[in-house]
């Protein structure tokens, strides 16, 4: 080959390798330029990853990802804390069986029901003492879920807060519809009812329906000139410190009340609450008082009662402000305190105690004592417990206390007065039973002028004499015991058969001759009360001196065959002794027999009785611990029932 045909060839060839040389050096730069590229997008890539594992473990509630098979695919720093396992025992394995312990899903897992959604899913959940929102959200690809990320957020505070919250609401919602007064809850500005309880629906007769969003003066209530009395009070005290209006019920009849009334807010709301208490019986009463005595009568209208909460050893944790009115101390002053032993009158101790314990074993109950005055002054109160030990919402015995002192004296008044009434009815029977054992000493002793002193039929008569002389010195101590005034510190223990024999002592000859058949049944074992027997003998007199008169109107009246019958029965019935006077008479209406009790009510004639018998008789057992009731029928029967709680030994 020529050098002409060499030189191309060589050319040809060195462009060749130049061009294969530049090749393989671009190739060479461009495999460095990807390798730095890829490095670089590692680093990238890394430094992303990094940066998202940062900020998935900074957050403080626990972030899972998981697949379908509930198998944790990622968690992050704080669900690894709550687990107490390091990440890598985590990862791999089902969150049920790693935090549940068990064998499938629970039913509130939101994964589970996402799955089965396709959408985010909710739900709350409690795990050893606290509580967790649950969420997750379904993750797909073309449609298809591959996986949920799974958010578990401890709301054990919010859940605490919203518990006690509930429950607080629960027990103003308890005080406030169970109140023995009426409560009402009005919009400040406009006077709108937002609420009522049932007191104050029972007192009035309206529905609920026709009080909420209303009106007071609109429905009738009150009149619009008692509703600017309110408000003027509210703008001058900034409070209805005690205001007494009257009040019209649905059917026309007028409640007095006493009205307070405080500002609260609700729901961001400022509402007016009012607390009013219904005072027509008492006002009633005083009217009716008011002529004899006026005093006593504008106490009544003033007093409120005291509300004092005892734990189960007697022990005062609560009462109210009213102590202050009532005895002179400051609430303070007298919580914590075993009441009984430092307060309590000494001769009154015993039946506070056994009243007090009464309450707990039965549920309720009342008694009346002496409590010292913070002045050192000695207070008459009256109190009616509740046994709430077991309300969650008290854990207490619950006592309302009403100051009766100035009662106390009225009633020794009115006591000496039907006293008087009572011993001119049973004048009679008392002549009776003198004039018999008289004329027999007034023949006896003709007898013994007659005849010698050495003659065995003179012997007889004086010693029939020295018998009827002892009755009548018994018959007239009766009398003279049975009259005189009695002290409330004159309490003992006796056997209540003993006030009723010493009752018919004095009026069965009266019966006797008037055709009456008085029947005992009384409980051999002799059941002893503690108290009065000259009170409780004042009871007895006034339930045979009632019955009494029930059989003789039916009689007036009845066919022939007809027997006036009255039974006296005692007995022992648990931790209580029942007396009972039951009557074949006349009877009574119910109507009648719900105002029995009613002072001056009464079914006799002008003349024939004061209507205070058997409100007398009501206030001494009361006094004693205890409870008359009464069961009747019209024209066939009546039976007076009284309760004392028994004394053993």
């Amino acid at each position: 080959m020529s050098f002409n045909h060499v030189v191309p060839v060589l050319c040809a060839a060195a462009a060749a390798g130049l061009f294969i040389y530049a090749a393989v050096r671009i190739r060479r730069a461009k495999i460095t330029r990807d390798e730095s590229e890829r490095r670089r997008t590692d680093a990238i890539r890394r430094a992303s990853e990094q940066q998202w594992q940062t900020t998935f473990d900074a957050i403080s509630d626990i972030v899972l990802l998981i697949d379908t098979d509930h198998r944790i695919i990622n968690i992050n720093k704080s669900g690894a804390e709550n687990i107490r396992l390091p990440r890598e025992q985590i990862l791999g394995r089902k969150c049920y069986e790693l935090v549940h312990g068990t064998d499938t899903p629970l039913a509130l897992c939101p994964c589970a029901k996402s799955r089965v959604s396709a959408v985010p899913e909710e739900s709350e959940m409690e795990h050893e003492g606290r509580f967790y929102h649950l969420a997750a959200w379904p993750i797909t690809d073309d449609g298809h879920i591959t996986s949920f990320v799974h958010i578990v957020r401890d709301i054990t505070g919010r859940k605490t807060a919203e518990l006690a919250l509930r429950e607080n609401e629960e027990k103003f919602s308890k005080t406030f519809q169970n109140a023995p007064v009426l409560l009402s809850i009005t919009e400040y500005a406009t006077g709108i009812y937002i609420d009522v309880n049932e007191e104050a629906i029972r007192i009035s007769g309206f529905s609920r329906d026709e009080i909420i969003g209303h009106k007071s003066d609109e429905i009738g209530w009150i009149t619009r000139e008692d509703r600017d009395r309110i408000v003027g009070e509210m703008r001058v005290r900034g409070c209805i410190a005690g205001m007494e209006m009257n009040f019209r019920a649905k059917d026309g009849h007028t409640v007095v009340g006493f009205v307070k009334g405080e500002r609260i807010t609700i729901g961001g709301r400022e509402c007016l609450l009012t607390v009013t208490i219904d005072i027509t019986a008492q006002r009633q009463a005083e009217e009716a008082l008011q002529k004899s005595e006026r005093r006593f009568s504008q106490l009544i209208r003033n007093s409120f009662d005291t509300v004092v909460i005892l734990d189960a050893d007697g022990m005062q944790r609560y009462v109210s402000d009213s102590v202050v009115r009532t005895l002179g101390y400051q609430p303070s002053e007298v919580t914590d305190i075993p009441v009984i032993r430092d307060l309590i009158h000494p001769d009154d101790q015993a039946k506070v105690e056994a009243a007090f314990r009464s309450i707990i074993a039965t549920g309720q109950g009342g008694v009346q004592y002496r409590h010292r005055h913070k002045n050192g002054d000695w207070v008459h109160l009256e109190a009616w417990g509740t046994n709430q030990l077991d309300n969650p919402d008290i854990r207490g015995v619950v006592v309302n206390v009403r100051d009766i002192t100035e009662h106390k004296r009225v009633e020794e008044e009115l006591l000496r007065a039907d006293k008087l009434q009572s011993l001119g009815v049973l004048a009679s029977g008392i002549a009776h039973e003198v004039n018999q054992p008289l004329m027999a000493i007034t023949m006896a002793l003709d007898n013994l002028a007659l005849r010698a002193a050495d003659n065995p039929y003179t012997v007889d008569k004086v010693s029939a004499l020295k018998g009827y002389a002892r009755r009548i010195t018994h018959i007239v101590e009766q009398i003279r015991s049975f009259a005189r005034e009695q002290k409330n510190d004159d309490v003992s223990v006796f056997a209540v058969n003993d006030s009723i024999r010493n009752v018919l002592g004095m009026v069965g000859a009266q019966f006797s001759v008037q055709g009456i058949r008085v029947i005992e049944r009384l409980d051999a074992a002799e059941p002893r009360v503690s108290g009065n027997l000259y009170r409780l003998e004042q009871v007895v007199l006034n339930l045979l001196t009632n019955a009494r008169y029930a059989v003789e109107e039916r009689s007036a009246g009845a066919a022939s065959g007809y027997v006036k019958e009255i039974t006296v029965t005692t007995a022992r019935e648990g931790s209580d002794i029942l007396l009972g006077v039951h009557d074949n008479g006349i009877g009574m209406t119910e109507q009648v027999r719900r105002s029995l009790f009613t002072p001056f009510f009464t079914t006799k004639p002008p003349g024939d009785g004061t209507g205070l018998g058997l409100s007398i008789s009501f206030s001494i057992i009361k006094g004693m611990g205890g409870d008359i009731t009464i069961e009747s029928v019209p024209d066939s029967h009546s039976r007076f029932t009284v309760r004392l709680p028994a004394v053993n030994g």
